[in-house]
């Protein structure tokens, strides 16, 4: 008898270790990249543990993909391609026209927790398709960053001139960039700059658009350069650089302490801490003559499409992705997570905001985004080539935006052509 039981026992073993295997394979696997080694480490380190064992049903893999910018166009719809990604509007239509990102709005409509109410509108519509109110949803935002004014309150008060304050309008900035400019031996070379100026999305596109006009129209299908304000907004900045003379185009003249003023970015202070010798302080744009704007612009998690995936799954994790642990474990010291509960819970954490944060809070209510777009940093390359010769006086500065509109629209038309062979 004897036998038959040993038999039975190890039918029984294998049978549980068949299932278990069975049960271990069926176990459905997200995959988590990021950019940025920080969170790769936050996450490795310290969350996706707590997220295994609160989910032991789900495989977690969290991996670091610096360049997965311009992979990502490659991996898209393979099994290759991870299943969340930690991106932004830079790069997130680009994918959307190409079908390579899943739209969240029916998985949303169904769940308890992640829905419109938990954000601001900001960057909710940052994350809609098509532009400008378009039902679908690419992409879960969780934090922002923005443009502010950054200045040397030494140099400042050095050339009798106050700090910035929320009363500033573009006129005052100008008016104390030329009082700061300094030829201090007379040799007709300027030794400490009013200010810095540049053509990106952080200075250029909230000058246009706090002067009433457009970079892109509000579909954004094309430019809107060739308006009037736009124009406005290219001469004031041409004007400071070669009228004025007091201020320079690029250059690190800001950090080398060489200059009043810089509109740059709240993660300028990457730049600013290694600088240790550097007095710097920030305040937020000023005001244009229509309106205030700055620019903010959303990190965000978005589902790659891939084969096989189990949605319920990666809709789990992308609950995890914006709690209040994650986006507190993720906070830093120059960005404001933007899940409203997230904002409250830290906000009454803190005895006081950082300078930049504090900035950044005041600026929300006229922060836009950079128009995203499909192939975002293609046409904005394309803007700032073709206006580099109105900064330097070689073009006017309507043949300038002419061209730029026209370059522009190129690269949409070419952008959205992708769209409708997809």
């Amino acid at each position: 008898m004897r036998r038959p039981v040993i038999g039975i026992l190890v039918m029984v073993m294998v049978l549980v270790l068949v299932s278990g295997a069975a049960a271990l394979a069926a176990r459905p696997k997200v995959t988590i990249a990021t950019y940025s080694n920080p969170r790769y480490e936050i996450m490795r380190d310290v969350l996706v543990p707590k997220w295994q064992a609160k989910h032991p049903d789900i495989e977690l893999e969290v991996i670091i993909f610096p360049d997965f910018w311009n992979k990502m166009l490659i991996l898209m719809g393979t099994e290759m391609a991870p299943d969340i990604i930690d991106t932004a509007g830079t790069y997130l239509f680009g994918h959307v026209i190409r079908n390579g990102a899943v739209d969240l709005a029916p998985y949303l409509a169904k769940d308890d927790y992640l829905s419109e109410n938990l954000f601001w509108p900001g960057p909710w519509n940052e994350v809609r398709w098509p532009q400008p109110d378009g039902a679908g949803i690419y992409g879960l935002p969780y934090d922002t960053v923005g443009s502010m004014l950054w200045y040397n309150p030494t140099i400042l008060a050095n050339a009798g001139v106050n700090s910035p304050t929320a009363a500033w309008n573009l006129d005052t900035l100008r008016t104390a960039a030329r009082k700061i400019t300094q030829d201090q031996n007379g040799d007709g070379v300027i030794d400490i700059w009013g200010m810095v100026v540049d053509l990106t999305h952080l200075v250029f596109d909230p000058l246009v658009k706090a002067y009433g006009g457009n970079v892109l129209m509000p579909d954004r299908k094309s430019s809107g350069l060739d308006s009037p304000e736009a124009a406005a907004a290219t001469r004031f900045l041409a004007d400071l650089v070669l009228q004025d003379r007091a201020a320079a185009f690029g250059g690190s003249y800001f950090l080398d302490s060489k200059a009043g003023f810089q509109i740059h970015g709240s993660h300028y202070i990457n730049n600013v801490r290694a600088k240790p010798e550097l007095h710097w302080d920030v305040a937020p744009m000023p005001r244009g003559p229509v309106t205030w704007n700055a620019y903010g612009g959303s990190n965000m998690w978005e589902v790659v499409r891939r084969p096989n995936q189990d949605m319920a799954a990666i809709m789990t994790i992308m609950r995890e992705l914006i709690t209040l642990e994650t986006l507190e474990a993720f906070w830093t010291s120059y960005a404001v997570p933007y899940s409203l509960p997230s904002v409250r819970a830290l906000a009454s954490q803190m005895r006081r905001p950082s300078q930049i944060q504090q900035v950044l809070m005041e600026s929300v209510a006229f922060m836009t985004d950079a128009d995203w777009s499909p192939d975002w940093a293609t046409w904005q390359t394309a803007k700032r080539t073709a206006l580099t010769p109105v900064m330097t006086g070689e073009k006017s500065v309507m043949d300038g935006l002419l061209e730029a509109k026209h370059q522009i629209d190129l690269v949409l038309d070419a952008a959205y052509e992708i769209g409708t062979d997809n």
